[in-house]
């Protein structure tokens, strides 16, 4: 399916701004309502009148063809002589009102019902019992009017016969009542219980469904603006490929040591996501042999060294011995995970070529894990990390270890991964999948490749397993390990040597939801 009309892509904006439509919904809702509340209530009434042009009694079936067009044509006419200003004065003078004429003609509308013989006086008000006495009095008055004007229609033709000395022509005056016709009240208006406005219940329907199509419209506004690498297709349609995805997982706290305090164990799902990328890295190697793996980002605080020591556990737990090498000489950080010193290390070693690698080696309290620290802060960092020291370090520590894991600096606006990069078999981008961008990721691989780097993929870091296209994969691992304990690794165990660090080895959080002590290199 194509990625621009795939419906999930759109329901996965709904749900990560669920909490901003249910808010622009709730509050049209209430302004709705209170706005409804403020308005005074407008009543209707509305009498129902008959025209027929015939003088037989009401609904006869009498009438001739010509009689019912006439009729017609009378609806029509005395629809627009209803609501008239000296219909109006009279209806004030009946029911003895203070108001104008003109005031009333704004509260009364007449509609000739279509192809009927029938007129509907409606009046708007805000007095139900006003509505009612006006509605029926301007039926009546018309009626009344109209009565009056052709009955003297008749005097006056009854006087010019007299006049002109022709004796009174009973069958005359009959057709002259005749065609009079009628117009009768067929239905009387009753005075109004409900208000038909304003509508509390339309008003905030409306209103919930105006305020949810624009909270819709913000949301995806948003997401456009928000353009970040969260899912593999975001890192696909970069032209690289997923390694591994990353669960936000928050540091619980503990007694503390000076970057935030101890970490309680992995969930499994984070364990397993180590799992998968240690997996993965080891497909990208047609040689399973020995090799050195560079963990970088395109920005700070994106988890790069959180992964790089989550990774490393990882892989000493399947068996192979792995040595940890802060490289970021800039803003070291590796030996606090693991509560070392950093008196020694790296920049030692660059700087006195006789001294041995061995002298700064560092075991951890994790079977498998070695630590080389970054050492005292030298002052040419690019010199040190491209001379020939650097790539003799590395070659005696692949000699010495199955995998060697460099915890490099950021790409953009450092030279030291450029250098760093073509001593590595390959590369490693962590990307903050709240932040990072899709250009900011592809300027990092740009900047790699130039360096000569081999880059294997990226990791996803610090995704929401449950708001993002892999809810079913956190389900399903979640489902697993509470239903069967006691296949694979003992996630009780987790990797608890690993996580006795400093908060910033969990926290994963979403830049919204960051506090200071989730904040990691």
């Amino acid at each position: 399916m194509d990625e621009q009309l795939d419906p999930r892509r759109y329901w996965l904006v709904v749900v990560r701004w669920w909490w901003l439509v249910v808010l622009i919904t709730t509050a049209a809702a209430v302004g709705s309502f209170l706005f409804t509340q403020t308005r005074s209530p407008v009543y209707e009434a509305s009498t129902t009148i008959l025209v027929q042009q015939t003088g037989t009694a009401p609904f006869s079936t009498r009438q001739s063809s010509s009689d019912i067009q006439a009729s017609l044509f009378l609806t029509s006419t005395y629809s627009r002589i209803i609501p008239t200003l000296p219909i109006m004065e009279k209806v004030a003078e009946k029911l003895q009102l203070n108001t104008s004429p003109a005031r009333l003609r704004s509260m009364v509308s007449t509609t000739a019902i279509p192809n009927s013989q029938l007129i509907i006086v409606k009046v708007k008000g805000t007095d139900p019992v006003l509505v009612r006495d006006v509605a029926n009095a301007s039926a009546e008055t018309f009626i009344e009017v109209n009565r009056e004007r052709r009955l003297k229609e008749i005097d006056t033709l009854q006087s010019k016969l007299q006049e002109q000395g022709i004796p009174p022509q009973p069958s005359l005056i009959q057709d002259q009542l005749n065609a009079l016709g009628s117009v009768e009240i067929v239905e009387r208006a009753q005075t109004p219980e409900k208000p038909v406005y304003p509508n509390v219940q339309t008003n905030v329907m409306l209103a919930m469904l105006l305020g949810a199509f624009s909270a819709f419209l913000l949301a995806f506004f948003l997401e456009y603006l928000h353009d970040t690498v969260r899912t593999a297709d975001d890192v696909t349609r970069v032209g690289m490929v997923s390694l591994g995805v990353v669960p936000f997982a928050r540091a619980s706290r503990g007694n503390g040591n000076q970057n935030g305090g101890l970490l309680s164990t992995l969930k499994d799902t984070s364990q397993e996501a180590y799992r998968l990328l240690r997996t993965n890295i080891d497909f990208s190697f047609k040689d399973k042999g020995k090799k050195v793996l560079l963990v970088t980002s395109a920005q700070p605080l994106e988890g790069k060294t959180t992964t790089a020591v989550n990774l490393a556990i990882a892989i000493a737990r399947a068996g192979q011995q792995v040595v940890l090498v802060d490289a970021d000489l800039r803003r070291p950080s590796v030996h606090n995970f693991f509560s070392l010193s950093n008196e020694q290390g790296l920049s030692n070693l660059l700087v006195d070529s006789r001294l041995p690698v061995s002298t700064v080696v560092q075991p951890t309290d994790v079977p498998g894990v070695s630590l080389i620290g970054s050492g005292p802060h030298p002052p040419n960092t690019v010199e040190l990390l491209q001379s020939e020291r650097m790539a003799a370090v590395l070659k005696e520590l692949k000699d010495q270890f199955d995998v060697v894991i460099l915890d490099s600096p950021p790409v953009l606006g450092l030279a030291d991964v450029v250098v760093l990069s073509p001593l590595c078999d390959g590369a490693l981008i962590i990307v903050d999948s709240d932040r990072t961008r899709p250009k900011t990721l592809q300027l990092a691989k740009e900047s790699l490749e130039r360096g000569k780097a081999r880059v294997l993929g990226v990791v996803l870091n610090k995704v929401d397993m449950k708001r993002e296209s892999y809810y079913y994969y956190y389900n399903y691992y979640n489902y697993y390990y509470k239903g069967d304990r006691g296949e694979g690794e003992d996630p009780k165990k987790g990797m608890p040597s690993l996580l006795q660090a400093p908060g910033r080895l969990l926290g994963l959080g979403r830049a919204r939801r960051r506090s200071s002590e989730d904040r990691q290199p």
